[in-house]
């Protein structure tokens, strides 16, 4: 594998491995367009 590839599969795991919760919350607001 190239390097590139190893350093962004490196940063998704452990970008993975410390999401824990975050799933879990809220969307942010949507934009309200006002008429």
């Amino acid at each position: 594998m190239s390097k590139i590839v190893e350093q962004v599969t490196a940063a998704n795991d452990d970008y993975a491995a410390n999401f824990a919760d975050k799933g879990s919350l809220a969307m942010p607001p949507a934009r309200g367009v006002p008429f």
